[in-house]
């Protein structure tokens, strides 16, 4: 992995896939403060506008125009982890 911030190459990571930026970054409360130790979050990232709120896997869609940032259990860790979720209108 590259000196880019985890946030930057998860950005990367979904324009890669989506052949588009993503509208927003919704990142969940504790994944949110696990970027802040990191330093590698601000208000708006990259030009795109950051969210800090809960989100379901209900949300979580395979295409989305949103990119969710949360913390996934490996068995006694955690890892910061990245999803597409889709935001309506």
């Amino acid at each position: 992995m590259s000196n880019a911030k985890i946030l930057t190459e998860m950005v990367h990571d979904f324009e890669a896939k989506n052949q588009r930026m993503p509208v927003k970054i919704i990142v969940a409360p504790v994944a949110l403060l696990a970027l802040g130790m990191k330093r590698s979050v601000s208000p708006v990232w990259h030009g795109i506008p950051v969210e800090c709120r809960l989100f379901t896997e209900a949300e979580v869609v395979l295409s989305g125009n949103c990119l969710g940032v949360f913390l996934r259990r490996d068995g006694a860790e955690f890892a910061l982890a990245a999803c597409d979720l889709d935001l309506a209108g």
